[in-house]
């Protein structure tokens, strides 16, 4: 059988920006667009989880490390 990855992703209050991780990445994406809006890079290798605020204006992901990073969208 073959291993399936899912890589960590989140999606703001009005669907219309999606957060997607991986490796050493975070990208941005507006509904309907093929490139990210925004990639943040240089992070540490395995980005476990993402998440927008109630308010949809911060994200924050945890990473392998044991940090918790935000960032303004």
């Amino acid at each position: 059988m073959a291993a399936t990855w899912l890589a960590p992703f989140a999606v703001n209050s009005d669907s219309s920006l999606l957060a997607v991780g991986w490796q050493h990445h975070v990208g941005i994406w507006k509904a309907d667009d093929d490139e990210p809006a925004a990639l943040i890079e240089g992070l540490p290798k395995g980005v476990y989880n993402l998440s927008f605020s109630e308010d949809d204006k911060l994200l924050a992901m945890g990473a392998a490390d044991g940090r918790v990073r935000v960032w303004r969208v």
